[in-house]
């Protein structure tokens, strides 16, 4: 099977965020988004890179709108910032 080229691929949008457990992180989204929504997006909280209560999640650029709503809704969390490229994500965001 080929590989998609790279126009076609969906592009992704990395939120780092501080505090908050994943279980609140999911259902904030589920109740904000409905399944449908979800699927739009399709979050994913990337557990290998969280380290000192800060964590990154992966989402659909197009709804990166959305999900920063949905996660301010979220007591005890709160979004550092928002980046296109994971490596840059990491050095800024994650020290």
């Amino acid at each position: 099977m080929k590989r998609l080229l790279p126009s076609l691929r969906e592009k992704k949008r990395y939120i780092v965020f501080e505090g908050g457990s994943l279980k609140n992180i999911d259902e904030a989204l589920n109740k904000f988004l409905g399944i449908l929504g979800m699927s739009k997006v399709n979050p994913v909280v990337m557990k290998d890179k969280i380290k000192d209560k800060k964590g990154i999640i992966r989402i659909n650029h197009a709804y990166k709108d959305e999900v920063i709503v949905a996660l301010s809704l979220v007591k005890g969390l709160k979004i550092i910032g928002v980046s296109g490229i994971l490596k840059k994500t990491e050095e800024k965001y994650m020290r």
